[in-house]
């Protein structure tokens, strides 16, 4: 089967746009290509004489042989500043993790009392008299976001722990509002409180998997597994509670 005039133009054009692409990406590579050939041609027409074109062409491969040797060293160049950009990367998560980590436990302890006086609240009876509403204000942060490593993150390491502490600072905003009204709430709050905290983890959780994946929650408790587990243990509390909330005041709606 033979190609058209219409698909043999389009396949040079193809080739014409890849050949233009390799320029464009190794401009040293595709000089030494070019005065390789030139080289080579200079011999075959014994350009510009029998005898000078040897000359010619010698002057030619080493010019080429000097593009290459650029290229190569561009190309070592490239490959040593990704390695060098990687270990800043590494580096920076590894300098946040460890205050990630404290404000993320706090988190969870917070999720897991906002949980208790729900359950509380739900079934008629009082929030617990020791979890007064300043104690759901979230830990605040002191490295981020004003050291130096935070712009060796990668972007989007970076923009997940700006929306994890633009969550928890929305937490302590509300709490703080609520604070200049009353020092306890009531059920509709900790419902609130409760989304509002379990999104914080939420987000939270993706930070440690991308951050440190094995973080133990607890240096000295070996037992409570990692924070990863203990972030999904509080969020599954939470929403069995709320689950069974539903289901004694408004069967098969469903929680978010």
């Amino acid at each position: 089967m033979t190609e058209t005039d219409d698909e043999s133009t389009d396949r040079v054009l193809e080739y014409w746009g890849k050949t233009k692409e390799l320029f464009r990406k190794h401009p040293n590579l595709s000089m030494a290509a070019v005065v390789f050939v030139l080289g080579f041609v200079a011999i075959v027409i014994h350009f510009p004489t029998e005898n000078g074109s040897t000359t010619l062409a010698g002057a030619l491969f080493g010019s080429g042989a000097a593009f290459i040797g650029a290229w190569v060293a561009e190309r070592k160049k490239t490959a040593e500043d990704g390695a060098s950009d990687e270990r800043r990367r590494q580096a920076a998560k590894a300098y946040f993790t460890p205050e990630l980590s404290r404000v993320i436990a706090v988190q969870i302890g917070i999720l897991d009392r906002i949980t208790v006086n729900f359950i509380q609240t739900s079934v008629g009876k009082p929030p617990i008299k020791e979890d007064a509403l300043a104690s759901f204000r979230p830990r605040k942060p002191l490295l981020y976001p004003n050291t130096i490593e935070f712009k060796d993150l990668s972007v989007e390491d970076a923009t997940c722990l700006i929306e994890f502490y633009d969550a928890t600072q929305g937490i302590d905003e509300t709490v703080h509002q609520w604070l200049d009204i009353e020092q306890r709430i009531n059920f509709n709050a900790f419902v609130f409180l409760m989304h509002m905290v379990k999104n914080s983890l939420l987000i939270g959780r993706q930070l440690i998997d991308r951050f440190s994946p094995g973080k133990p929650f607890g240096a000295s408790y070996p037992a409570s597994g990692t924070l990863l587990s203990q972030i999904d243990r509080s969020i599954k509390s939470a929403d069995q509670a709320m689950a069974a909330h539903l289901e004694r005041n408004n069967p098969g709606a469903a929680w978010m």
